[in-house]
């Protein structure tokens, strides 16, 4: 029985790692319908193609052929992906709002640091198009995955934290228009003091909130300082790194804190009674 030569399993697998490195840039509940199929199609491709060997009826030459055209066909979608997953992270940092000068400044280098990554993705492309034989598509697809480790999985980790931080911006905002709105409501309404006790509690949750923002905010950006610094040489062991590394990891940890503040006191907000708009 003839089977795919074992560097194509271990392509298939090494392809199948690429995509695990998707996950930080597109968390799986925020991938669009084309992502999630480009997703499945490239498993397909793999899997497919690790049964050609049951075929009997399969010469050598067209597992050959098969397996040069199962490569190609995993590395493109791969390359779909990328392309699609770069578009989403532009759009992402475009769409921010209410950020402050310095906090533009950096949105705008994430933009620029991004956007360098069209040359190195044309070059991919071209080179897949003109590849004919096993070997070419094999050492493509451990560039590929190369590039993405030490180049773009960096970027994007970057730009999906600074969104994560920054997004959380209108949302505080809107909450604390929020606050405002039902303490001018019950205070026109002579309210008791339970609803008070809970207006009080409410507004310790969105101040809570708001503390948390405002630290994650500061460590974000001393993260990104650190990384886009033009005069700073660094190396993968470099204790500027490790630090980057750690802000940032808490500024998510605030993130995520101060959003749950915001959702405690929005629940605050519903005990307070339909009444209260």
């Amino acid at each position: 029985m003839i089977r795919p030569s074992n560097t194509f399993v271990s392509g298939a697998l090494a392809a199948l790692l690429v995509l695990g490195m998707l996950a930080p840039a597109v968390p799986a509940h925020a991938q669009s319908f084309p992502m999630q199929s480009i997703l499945q199609a490239i498993v397909g491709s793999v899997s497919n193609f690790l049964h050609l060997g049951q075929n009997t009826a399969l010469s050598a030459e067209a597992i050959k052929q098969q397996e040069l055209t199962a490569r190609k066909n995993t590395v493109s979608q791969i390359y779909a992906l990328t392309t699609m997953e770069q578009n989403d992270l532009q759009t992402r940092l475009t769409n921010l709002s209410g950020l402050s000068a310095a906090q533009t400044a950096m949105r705008d280098t994430l933009l620029s640091d991004l956007n360098e990554n069209a040359a190195a993705l044309r070059q991919i492309n071209d080179r897949l198009a003109a590849a004919t034989d096993i070997a070419a598509v094999q050492q493509l697809a451990t560039d590929f995955k190369n590039w993405r480790t030490v180049v773009y999985d960096p970027k994007a980790a970057r730009i999906v934290a600074f969104t994560f931080v920054f997004d959380e911006g209108p949302i505080l905002m809107t909450a604390e228009q929020r606050l405002a709105n039902v303490t001018s409501d019950l205070k026109a309404r002579a309210a008791d003091q339970a609803s008070l006790t809970l207006l009080a509690q409410a507004a310790g949750k969105i101040s809570q909130a708001k503390d948390l923002h405002d630290q994650a905010t500061t460590l974000m950006m001393v993260a990104l300082s650190t990384v886009n610094d033009p005069h700073a040489v660094l190396t993968a062991d470099s204790p500027a790194l490790a630090l980057s590394a750690r802000n940032t990891a808490d500024a998510k940890t605030y993130t995520t804190q101060s959003l749950q503040d915001i959702q405690d006191a929005y629940t605050l907000f519903l005990k307070l009674g339909s009444s209260v708009q």
